[in-house]
């Protein structure tokens, strides 16, 4: 298979697999990231090496389901590249989301805010105090999510698009990026019927997790 993904795309698949803890081990996680580091100032990568990489995990890997969902969008599932979008559409739709309705009531004690946490939503970012927040508005709901992790990959910059998921920023958005989430994340009334129960989100007391922000640094503080 001729299998190629925009490198926006994959930086945005890696981030978002540190900000949530997958079953992706930490060998297979390292690898992940040297071809990253390797390939980051091409414009495409040869997604086939990226999927024998995540073969190696004991378990299935967002690399695979996002090429499950990118294959059934095409009319030659053996030769296409994965766009930076389609990676910011399979994080932002119900395609996401219906992998994460087996809640473990030991780690969730708020489901709403917990499955709108789990999805790429469109932000703008500001830094209070020396803490990054990040106000996300769908429809006529605004929710503000406290204590989020920032790589230094994507800088705080005043007006700027920002992709937020679990707590962490995993991708610069352009407007019409932004706009596409959105349409997506309205198109159905389960996304906007959990933002009607959703006012904040603190990542420093998230859930159960209890400090989740620094649970995110450290993953992220073995590549970063």
């Amino acid at each position: 298979m001729d299998i190629t993904i925009e490198t926006p795309g994959l930086q945005t698949l890696l981030h978002s697999m540190l900000s949530c803890r997958c079953p992706v081990d930490e060998p297979t996680e390292r690898a992940l990231f040297k071809v990253y580091f390797s390939v980051r100032d091409r414009d495409t990568v040869d997604f086939n090496e990226i999927v024998q990489i995540a073969d190696e995990n004991p378990e299935p890997t967002p690399v695979h389901f996002l090429r499950d969902f990118c294959v059934y969008l095409q009319d030659d599932p053996s030769n296409f590249t994965i766009t930076h979008n389609d990676v910011l559409r399979y994080f932002s739709t119900t395609y996401h989301l219906n992998r994460m309705k087996a809640l473990n009531p030991l780690l969730v004690r708020e489901p709403a805010a917990y499955l709108f946490s789990h999805l790429l939503v469109p932000v703008r970012v500001s830094v209070v105090d020396g803490k990054a927040e990040a106000i996300c508005k769908i429809n006529d709901f605004s929710i503000r999510s406290k204590n989020i992790f920032m790589s230094s990959e994507f800088p705080p910059i005043v007006e700027a698009y920002y992709g937020l998921h679990m707590g962490a920023i995993v991708t610069t958005l352009s407007k019409a990026q932004a706009r596409m989430i959105e349409g997506h994340l309205t198109i159905f009334d389960e996304i906007p019927f959990l933002a009607r129960h959703v006012t904040h989100v603190d990542f420093c007391d998230f859930q159960h997790y209890g400090d989740y922000r620094a649970d995110v640094a450290a993953r992220y503080a073995r590549h970063f």
